[in-house]
């Protein structure tokens, strides 16, 4: 190194000495001896090389400042076009990450902008202010030199002539002509050093000047572009953080990228499996090809149209369509379905065939399908008649060689690997990201939930710590249900497209709490732990919460239904998973605000729930928010028979605030009697009395034949009035679970009697220990199954958690089912029965109404129907016809051209014209 280093400073010091010239001196000039001209010549040659050389520097600095006006005005519409893109991406909604990089085209766009405007600085004046200076250098300053060159060469010359003529004179020449010949050369000899000297001077003018006037000029050329690197510099610091922070963005989108393509693949493999895949069904409109038979003179075509089904409407759309010609070949025709049957093979030459009955057309339009489960796929859209065949692909789905479960071994299995990987290795770059073997993960899986107790994960060579993580995600994505529930998939999607972060956090911290508290909730809240420790330590791991997101959201939020496009809303996914990781303090610490009044909290069956009704008014002027909230706040379990509620309903104490205006008396049915029959409801639209003219409320009221025993040995017309809302006393209580049973008494004793024969109870003012022990008792003994229902005070606030118990109008003939002994009671229900009253709720029951409801409703749960004269259906059904029924908590609907009863707590009304 030493060597090369003295070498390089010789080749240094020679091209030094080597540019060096010697100076030229004024006394040098009347001699004008050799090394004089040599020197002068040496000097003539740096002066013709500055002369080439400045020459060829102004040629490319105004190549370059002709390209960088050129660039700049490039780069500029670069600019414009990033700032003018238009980023679209898949799905209806984009995450923050695509939001980020949807925008940065803009943000390139004005980095440019920023850029070029300051080069532009630079460029504008380019010409005037280092061009032109260097030309003027060239042509002034070397150019003087070259003139006088051309004095001092010819000055030289006459010298030197006149020398060689003056000596050549012969001595004998006459004195004047000599003396003559002397004061000429004289001259000539003056002139020449005048010129000699002039030259030389501006030879040496031109050196010195080159040292600060030419280097002046390229010093400021070179300081603008210094100065504008520096402001690139400057502008690029600027941008360093929302460049950093767009990179981590573009990486997790290219992980969601993956998750994408590897769903995608799968699910593009298994509909290769079977061509005729359908998803399931629901409202959405069903939509393919089919022939259309046509009936002309002499023959029958069938013509290839695109027709589309909403199941909701009813209504057929019928497009001829040509893939000879690409396009359609007329107009398309709307249609009313009003029946439709499946074509029997015998009764046509053609397959796949079924009929269809429309409004406006006597008719009967004939289609035909390209197969058999696409004929099952239309008929069964249609209601027609045709049995539902299974989906082929669905069937032959291969299913895991074994489920797991959130069971206890489930939470052992768990608990111990998030132990183990804790100690061992939470620190360990690509934790959860990098897989381990598949097979071993499987069979650590399978041995430890089928022996949950004993098997031990002390062995680290035989359990990797790659292998206990697979074997986690295994374990979660092999879940019949996700963990955060099918019922939860669709709001927590939408949660986590708010525009706003805190709107985030908030609607998934409140459906957080609807999730089942001792499986579901228990289960995230161990794995959000678990992993909120894994991202604490990604500085070392690199697992930040984005990346546990990719890893674990796709297995928590599973949709019910494989498509393409709850494919593009994995990443959605994601951000849920991020969010719960960021703010896991908040989400499990404490419940959200309102959880109390709203019912979060309560176990709940996905199958089961109930929407919160209030006013038109308070609907609409409500927040997104809240409506979420009201949606989805009192989701609960089915009702259990009575004697599991029984089991876990304790009697209220006496010293618990109790409901006022409600008395209980005994009725005359013995404990045997209970024991042998259910409870009875008898539905009594009553009028309260008034307060200044306006009265306080005119809804049904629900009686019940009071299941205890009594030694008055009679049963009264009940009336009951709710005057004031039931408190809240937490929701394992049976005024919460079920609803209150009817006031019973005796009549005059307790009350007053009305005209029509009823009476009327008199409200409590105290309560006994002996009344509260009788309540806790009516409500626990009499079960759920026959005290379902609504109670509502008089502000319309539902209390009810569950499908409303169906109450029966009391016929006349029921008096025969009573003893002998309950006299008084057949004479008091005689007087109901036989009232205009009763009259007038089987002329409501049984009268149609002759302008048909437009209201139509959406169902929100599943819903098994108890009885004939009830619907059945599925969650996001259409239901039209809707009205109100007789009975409290029920509407009257029509649903695949059935007319029934629906719970009005499983549905959502639709607005007009959806």
């Amino acid at each position: 190194m030493t060597i090369r280093n003295n070498f390089l400073l010789d080749t240094y010091q020679q091209n030094i000495v080597k540019m060096v010239l010697k100076a030229l001196e004024f006394k040098d000039c009347a001699l004008d001896d050799p090394e004089f001209r040599h020197n002068l010549q040496q000097h003539e040659k740096e002066l013709e090389r500055s002369n080439r050389d400045i020459k060829q520097l102004i040629k490319e600095c105004t190549d370059v400042i002709t390209a960088s006006i050129t660039l700049s005005r490039l780069q500029k519409q670069l600019a414009g076009n990033l700032m003018d893109f238009n980023f679209e991406t898949l799905g209806e909604s984009k995450t923050d990450d695509e939001l980020a990089i949807s925008q940065s085209l803009k943000e390139f766009g004005r980095i440019l902008r920023d850029i070029e405007e300051e080069r532009m600085k630079i460029f504008n004046n380019a010409m005037d202010q280092f061009i032109r200076p260097l030309e003027d250098f060239r042509r002034k300053q070397i150019g003087n030199v070259k003139a006088e060159k051309k004095v001092f060469d010819k000055e030289s010359s006459k010298f030197y002539q006149s020398q060689e003529k003056h000596l050549s004179l012969s001595a004998k020449k006459d004195e004047g002509v000599l003396r003559e010949a002397d004061v000429d050369l004289q001259l000539q000899k003056r002139h020449f050093i005048q010129a000699s000297l002039r030259y030389v001077k501006a030879i040496q003018e031109v050196h010195e000047r080159k040292k600060f006037e030419f280097v002046e000029t390229l010093w400021s050329f070179m300081y603008s572009w210094m100065n504008f690197f520096k402001i690139s510099y400057d502008v690029t610091k600027e941008y360093e953080p929302y460049m950093k922070d767009l990179q981590v963005r573009v990486q997790k989108t290219r992980d969601n990228f993956n998750t994408f393509c590897t769903e995608a693949d799968a699910l593009m493999n298994k509909i290769k499996t079977n061509e005729n895949v359908v998803g399931e069904e629901n409202c959405a409109p069903i939509s393919g090809f089919l022939y259309l038979m046509e009936k002309k003179a002499f023959a029958t075509t069938w013509t290839k149209h695109y027709c589309t089904y909403d199941k909701s409407s009813r209504l057929l759309t019928v497009l001829p369509f040509s893939h000879t010609h690409g396009k359609a070949t007329g107009a398309p025709d709307v249609y009313t379905l009003k029946t439709c049957f499946r074509r029997s093979n015998d009764s046509i030459d053609k397959r796949f065939c079924f009929d269809i009955a429309v409004e406006g057309n006597a008719n009967t339009m004939t289609f035909q399908s390209l197969s058999e489960e696409d004929r099952s796929r239309w008929i069964d859209a249609m209601d027609g008649k045709e049995p539902i065949y299974e989906q082929p692909w669905k069937t032959a789905t291969k299913e895991p060689e074994f489920a797991t479960s959130l069971n206890d071994a489930g939470f052992r299995f768990v608990t111990t690997c998030f132990d183990a990987i804790e100690r061992r290795g939470i620190q360990e770059q690509g934790l959860y990201r990098v897989s381990g073997v598949n097979s071993k993960a499987m069979r650590l899986l399978q041995v430890s939930l089928e022996n949950s107790e004993k098997f031990d994960l002390s062995d680290e060579n035989e359990w990797e710590l790659r292998t206990l993580t697979s074997a986690v995600k295994a374990y979660f994505r092999l879940l019949p249900e996700p963990l955060m529930t099918f019922r939860l998939h669709k709001p927590l999607i939408e949660a986590a497209k708010k525009d706003s972060k805190a709107e985030r956090v908030s609607e998934i911290h409140f459906l957080v709490h609807t999730l089942p508290e001792k499986k579901e909730r228990k289960m995230l809240e161990l794995l959000i732990r678990h992993l909120a420790k894994v991202a604490a330590n990604s500085n070392r791991n690199l697992m930040t919460s984005a990346n546990l997101g990719v890893c674990f959201g796709p297995s928590l939020l599973r949709p019910r239904e494989e498509s393409v496009a709850a494919l593009v809303d994995i990443k959605f996914c994601n951000v849920v998973i991020e969010i719960l990781i960021d703010n896991w303090q908040k989400v499990f610490g404490a419940p959200p605000m309102g959880a109390s009044r709203l019912g979060v909290g309560v176990p709940s069956k996905p199958e089961v729930g109930q929407l919160s009704r209030s006013s038109p008014s308070s609907v609409s002027g409500s927040s997104p928010q809240e409506r979420l909230r009201n949606k989805f706040s009192t989701l609960h379990k089915r009702e259990a028979p009575v004697d599991v509620a029984y089991k876990h309903h304790q009697p209220v104490a006496a010293t618990e605030e109790k409901p006022k205006n409600l008395t209980f008396l005994p009725s005359t049915r013995s404990t045997e009697h209970l024991n042998n029959s259910s409870s009875v409801y008898y539905s009594v639209p009553f009028e309260e009395p008034t307060v200044n003219g306006t009265r306080e409320h005119n809804g049904p009221v629900v009686l019940r034949d009071h299941p205890r025993s009594s030694s008055d040995g009679r049963v009264a017309s009940v009336v009951a009035r709710l005057s004031a809302p039931v408190p809240y006393s937490g929701f394992n209580s049976p005024f919460n679970r079920q609803p209150l049973p009817m006031a019973v008494h005796d009549g005059p004793r307790d009350g007053r009697k009305n005209s029509d024969g009823t009476v009327t109870a008199k409200p409590l003012t105290s309560w006994s220990a002996e009344n509260g022990s009788e309540l806790g008792n009516s409500g626990t003994r009499s079960g759920s199954t026959s005290t379902r229902g609504s109670v509502q005070s008089l502000q319309g606030k539902p209390q009810s958690a569950g499908k409303p118990e169906r109450a029966t109008v009391l016929p006349v003939s029921f008096t025969s089912q009573l003893s002998p002994s309950d006299g008084a009671s057949k004479s008091a229900i005689k007087s109901i029965a036989s009232s205009p009253l009763q009259a007038s709720l089987h002329d409501h029951r049984n009268s149609s109404d002759p302008c048909p409801s437009k209201r139509k409703v959406r169902t929100l749960f599943q819903c098994h129907a108890d009885a004939p004269s009830e619907l059945s259906f599925e969650p996001d059904e259409i239901i039209t016809s809707v009205r109100q029924s007789i009975e409290p908590g029920w509407l009257y609907g029509e649903l695949r051209g059935k007319t029934g009863l629906i719970p009005e707590n499983y549905v959502e009304d639709l607005p007009d014209g959806s």
